[in-house]
């Protein structure tokens, strides 16, 4: 883009190509009639834990949202993504991995001890099992809820790689399928930050600083006052702390995310 307004030149003809795809699924000429995005072009974030999931995300992913029951499978999940980054090709910093977490915040952690059990109580284990069967594509109605959890690994259509971990470790543990509804239901399957401003700052910091992740999902446990006592308690320490901004550095979100801006494809 000339911009050129006293030649009244706009583009340089020079520089303008068609994409030209013509793939399994759709064809263009083009070109698009609109200017690049400031970002260069949109962040790629992807979910997921399959395998399949990862040998994607390594080649194209710039954010990858992770779901990370505690910090050991978050370092190793973290890791082997990179490493898979790596074998593709691409800089493994130039991917960056976010779990998500689930903070339960008030002023001592007495007090969110029992804001967590307040949630958990509220969770009606059917209400589990069908938002649990809309995720898997399993009907987890056909089983009895006071009994055993089955073991349906091998029948997952859904969200796999989630699964996989969550029945499995329910499995172990022998509980029932109530008491695993209920408990999926109250965090989905992420970590519970339970306790004081300094409490979930301290466990923030720790999961950073032991490569748990390059940053994090904040996934409220209710809205919004999930997300006000986040804001004005948690994050004034993490700020005092110097590992979270008081101000905005850049325009975008590829800025804020530190993500390189993709250079201008050559003709």
């Amino acid at each position: 883009m000339v911009l050129d307004r006293a030649g009244a030149v706009y583009v340089d003809p020079g520089r303008v190509r068609r994409a030209d795809h013509s793939g399994d699924w759709f064809r263009v000429a083009g070109p698009l009639t609109l200017p690049r995005s400031p970002q260069g072009r949109p962040v790629i974030v992807q979910a997921g834990a399959s395998g399949t999931f990862l040998s994607v995300a390594a080649r194209t992913a710039e954010i990858v949202f992770a779901v990370a029951p505690t910090l050991e499978r978050a370092q190793d999940f973290r890791a082997h993504f990179r490493a898979a980054v790596s074998s593709a090709g691409r800089d493994p910093d130039s991917a960056k991995v976010l779990p998500g977490i689930m903070p339960i915040v008030a002023d001592t952690d007495s007090e969110a001890r029992a804001l967590e059990q307040e949630l958990r109580s509220l969770v009606h284990p059917v209400a589990g099992l069908t938002f649990m069967s809309a995720s898997m594509n399993y009907d987890l109605a056909t089983h009895p809820v006071d009994g055993p959890v089955p073991d349906v690994r091998s029948e997952l259509r859904g969200s796999k790689g989630r699964f996989e971990y969550v029945i499995g470790h329910a499995l172990e543990r022998g509980i029932t399928l109530g008491e695993l509804a209920v408990e999926y239901a109250a965090s989905l399957s992420f970590p519970m930050l339970v306790g004081s401003p300094t409490t979930v700052a301290d466990e923030m910091e720790r999961w950073y600083s032991a490569g748990g992740g390059d940053g994090f999902v904040i996934m409220p446990a209710f809205a919004p006052g999930s997300v006000d006592d986040f804001t004005s308690l948690v994050v004034p320490e993490l700020q005092a702390r110097g590992l979270f901004r008081r101000e905005y550095s850049g325009k975008t979100l590829r800025d804020h995310l530190a993500l390189e801006r993709p250079a201008v494809a050559t003709l």
